[in-house]
């Protein structure tokens, strides 16, 4: 049986990107501007655990792209997690930003995605 993940909370900055000429389409159910996504999520946590494990101070960044609109999926992401991280801090980061931890937006985000 799979183990529940541990409840978690984040105060963070974030900062994305598209290739969309103004604006991200997608973000409102529209679609891109040159057919495909390429998105880049930076992401600095303020404050933050996931169980017992402290996220302060932790960055990441997600390289996504999907071959359509993000809502149509298909989509190949790569996470890169601060190298000061310890391995709980890593583990408990990717569980959150692959929405395994539920919660939004990663949750729907994770459910684009085909590959990570």
């Amino acid at each position: 049986m799979a183990q529940t993940p541990a409840p978690y909370r984040i105060k963070a900055k974030w900062l994305e990107t598209c290739n969309c000429d103004s604006g991200c389409n997608c973000n409102f159910g529209g679609f891109p501007d040159h057919g495909s996504c390429e998105a880049l999520i930076g992401l600095f946590v303020d404050e933050g655990k996931i169980g017992d494990v402290d996220l302060s101070g932790m960055k990441a960044v997600l390289a996504i792209k999907w071959p359509k609109a993000i809502h149509e999926g298909n989509g190949a992401a790569a996470i890169f997690i601060d190298e000061s991280a310890s391995e709980d801090q890593v583990g408990g980061l990717a569980t959150i930003l692959t929405g395994q931890a539920g919660g939004m937006p990663w949750e729907i985000l994770a459910a684009t995605l085909t590959s990570l």
